[in-house]
C-alpha cells in the first residue's frame, strides 16, 4: 500500500523542462517494467484474503480495511499510470523539438570553438606558450562540458525512440584542440629545455641525449 502511494507521487509529476521530462520518462519506464510484478503481488494478497474467507478464518476489521485500501490504491495507481503515459505521449513532440534546438545550439558552439582554435593567440608564433596553454585549459573545460552535453542528448534521443545524432563537430573540435595543445605544449617544453641547456656548461652536455630530445621536439612540432 505504501509503495503504491509512493509511486503515485512520482506519476503525478508533469515536468515542462527537457531535463526534468527526460528524468520523468526514465522513472515512468521503470515503473512500467515493474508494474507486472506489482499486479502479481496485489493479486497474491487478494487471493490470500479470499482463501481466509473461504475457510471461514476470522479476519480483523482493520485488516479488511487495509485490503479495501489496497484495492482502491491499485485502481488509483492504474488511473495515474494512464494519465502519466498520456502526458508523456502528448509532450514528447514538444520535448523532441526542444532537444533538436539544444543539439543545433551545441553544434554552433562547437563550430565556433573550432574556428577560434585556428585564430588569434592559438596561431601567434610570438605568443608566450605558457599563456596560450592557460587559455587552452579553459577551452578544454568547455569542450569537456560540450562532450558531456552530447552524451546527455544522445541518451535523451534513445529514450524518446528517435535516431541518435552523430556529433561530428565535436570530433572536429576535439581533434583541433588536441593538435593545438600538442604544438604549444611541445613549444613550451622546448623553451624550458633550451633555457636549461643554455645555463649548462657546453662540455657537460650529453650530446646523444640532447640530439634525441631535439629530434623528439621536431617530431611533435
Amino acid at each position: 500500500l505504501a509503495l503504491y502511494r509512493e509511486r503515485m507521487q512520482t506519476l503525478e509529476q508533469q515536468p515542462q523542462k527537457l531535463d526534468l521530462f527526460a528524468a520523468q520518462m526514465e522513472k515512468l519506464q521503470q515503473l512500467e517494467e515493474e508494474d507486472v510484478d506489482m499486479q502479481r503481488q496485489t493479486a497474491n494478497v487478494e487471493e490470500m484474503y479470499r482463501l481466509l474467507k473461504v475457510h471461514k478464518v476470522k479476519v480483523d476489521v482493520s485488516e479488511t480495511v487495509r485490503l479495501d485500501d489496497l484495492k482502491h490504491a491499485r485502481e488509483k495507481y492504474a488511473d495515474e499510470m494512464f494519465a502519466a503515459q498520456e502526458f508523456r505521449d502528448n509532450m514528447k513532440p514538444e520535448m523532441t523539438q526542444q532537444l533538436d534546438m539544444n543539439i543545433a545550439r551545441l553544434n554552433d558552439h562547437l563550430l565556433q570553438m573550432t574556428d577560434q582554435l585556428g585564430l588569434g593567440v592559438f596561431v601567434d608564433g610570438g605568443a608566450e606558450p605558457g599563456d596560450v596553454l592557460t587559455q587552452l585549459e579553459a577551452t578544454r573545460i568547455k569542450l569537456e562540458k560540450h562532450a558531456e552535453n552530447s552524451e546527455t542528448y544522445s541518451r535523451y534521443q534513445g529514450l524518446f525512440g528517435i535516431n541518435i545524432y552523430e556529433f561530428r563537430n565535436l570530433k572536429e573540435a576535439q581533434d583541433m584542440f588536441q593538435q593545438r595543445h600538442d604544438i604549444w605544449d611541445t613549444y613550451n617544453k622546448w623553451k624550458k629545455r633550451n633555457r636549461e641547456w643554455c645555463k649548462q656548461d657546453f662540455t657537460e652536455l650529453d650530446v646523444n641525449t640532447l640530439e634525441n630530445e631535439v629530434r623528439e621536439f621536431l617530431r611533435k612540432s
